[in-house]
């Protein structure tokens, strides 16, 4: 992120939370205004005005069709640049033991450790639904300082519940919120609360929505997760609706924001000296919205959780415990054993092995709305130039990996861009570039991309530059687009 140019293409995939079902960050991670020496995350060091304008654009557009068209051009443009070289859809596994528990809805998100809606919804057959998690999950139950993404989401779809939220089918839906209503011009945001209980039995009110994000907005420093929101006010007019008023439209803020952070218990929190000390206080016990109450909660070991009967739309019927384990090996045996009966996210060869050793394990592959994409230095070295980026991109056998990273169940990627087609935005085959011409080595297309633009072999088998070619970076090491307003007036 810092554009140290130690590399010329890294590997980097997203994790499968359910804010990214919004398009925002696939699509501001091109915003050029990210990229350089500034820590922001443009993995490739990619810019270009064009595209920074759609970036910026589909965060103001008011109507879903209108932004969905911004997100396609702006990932229409940057395919077209090869600033991504996908593999395959980003694939992980997950399994249950059949004659353990009986399976809420399953779709395309699977077993995985973000697929809460399923998970949710699971029954435990003569027992609890015992669940496998990671470490980090357990670190503390004051989960809004977490600074990755995965473990909160049980935090804040189990133990909490946000307004909105996904599906199995990653369809976006309404949880606490009945219903939500935008001003024409997209600065006002007025939603309408379901009638819901907190674990005490409290109602949650929209009084406890509005501290919520005012509360999550005015500490965004102490909370990584949380962004620096355009937020004038929230107010709450009455006990069930909450209006938001934005100083600029912010379109991400429902479908991207919103549904990665459940409602708190206002009174509880400030009891507690949430407003006192943000960064330093702890809850004396666990009083959430969600679907699940906290029974037990071990630090560095599990949750353990049982049946919350005041939620709006979920009613679970059996208790559940995620269970923390340190390495996926650990938690693969312990499936096996028996210890547990739901195993979240491992990879290909454990999800073979636990199919193997237990007759009753039914595996499921999660069918990410992102890519495992292998992100050339759009900034400097040869990686500067479009002709290498498409040549490495034919010279990958995709096949091969797939075969040996997803065991076949994946699929080869053969169009530019970070998101795969189950995401809600993907932009369409018809509108992306063609960077492999087949899933296997295509070594002839990748010798023809050099060719055409003038790049020779010479007799001693190294590639040569064409002679007019500009070798120099786009920018120093430290610095970024935003240094050069002559050139990248965009973000001047």
């Amino acid at each position: 992120y810092q554009d140290q140019r130690q590399c010329h293409f890294s590997i980097f995939n997203y994790a499968n939370n359910p804010d990214r079902l919004d398009p925002d960050e696939f699509t501001f991670n091109y915003a050029a205004e990210w990229a350089g020496a500034n820590g922001l995350t443009n993995q490739s060091n990619y810019a270009n005005c064009d595209v920074q304008t759609l970036c910026e654009d589909q965060r103001l557009a008011t109507e879903q069709g209108e932004r969905r068209e911004i997100v396609t051009e702006a990932h229409s443009l940057h395919s077209e640049d090869i600033v991504t070289v996908p593999i395959i859809v980003n694939a992980t596994f997950g399994a249950y033991n059949e004659d353990a528990v009986d399976p809420g809805p399953l779709g395309p998100s699977g077993v995985a450790n973000t697929a809460t809606h399923t998970l949710i919804q699971t029954s435990g057959i003569d027992g609890p639904v015992l669940a496998s998690t990671t470490p980090a999950t357990v670190e503390t139950n004051v989960h809004l300082r977490f600074s990755g993404p995965t473990p909160l989401v049980p935090w804040s779809t189990i133990v909490y519940s946000p307004l909105f939220g996904y599906d199995q089918d990653y369809n976006f839906i309404n949880i606490l919120a009945d219903s939500q209503t935008v001003s024409d011009d997209g600065l006002e945001i007025e939603i309408g609360i379901k009638d819901a209980t907190f674990h005490n039995g409290e109602p949650v009110t929209a009084e406890d929505v509005r501290w919520t994000f005012s509360y999550l907005n005015q500490n965004f420093d102490v909370f990584p997760r949380f962004p620096d929101l355009p937020i004038d006010s929230i107010e709450a007019p009455d006990d069930s609706t909450v209006v938001f008023t934005l100083t600029e439209r912010f379109a991400p803020l429902v479908t991207r924001v919103m549904p990665e952070w459940g409602i708190l218990p206002k009174d509880h929190f400030i009891a507690n000296g949430a407003e006192d000390n943000p960064a330093g206080f702890s809850l004396d016990t666990v009083i959430g919205s969600g679907p699940y109450t906290v029974d037990n909660f071990s630090q560095g070991q599990s949750i353990l959780l049982s049946p919350h009967d005041g939620h709006p739309l979920y009613s679970p019927d059996s208790n559940l415990s995620l269970i923390a384990y340190s390495d996926s090996q650990g938690a693969v045996r312990a499936f096996e054993n028996g210890d547990i009966n739901w195993l979240q996210t491992i990879n290909a060869s454990l999800a073979q092995q636990a199919d193997e050793n237990l007759d009753s394990a039914v595996v499921r592959i999660t069918e990410s709305p992102s890519n495992l994409v292998l992100w050339p230095q759009y900034s400097w070295g040869p990686s500067k130039h479009r002709p290498v980026r498409m040549a490495v991109s034919q010279a990958i056998n995709r096949q091969r990996i797939n075969e040996t990273v997803a065991l076949g169940d994946s699929t080869p990627v053969l169009q530019s861009t970070n998101m795969s087609p189950t995401h809600p935005f993907y932009p369409g085959d018809d509108n992306l570039t063609t960077c492999a011409e087949s899933p296997t080595a295509n070594i002839e297309a990748a010798m023809s991309a050099l060719e055409e633009a003038g790049f020779t072999v010479d007799n001693d088998g190294n590639l040569r530059y064409p002679p007019d070619a500009d070798l120099s970076p786009r920018w120093s090491e430290e610095e970024s687009p935003s240094d050069f307003p002559d050139r990248f007036p965009c973000i001047a």
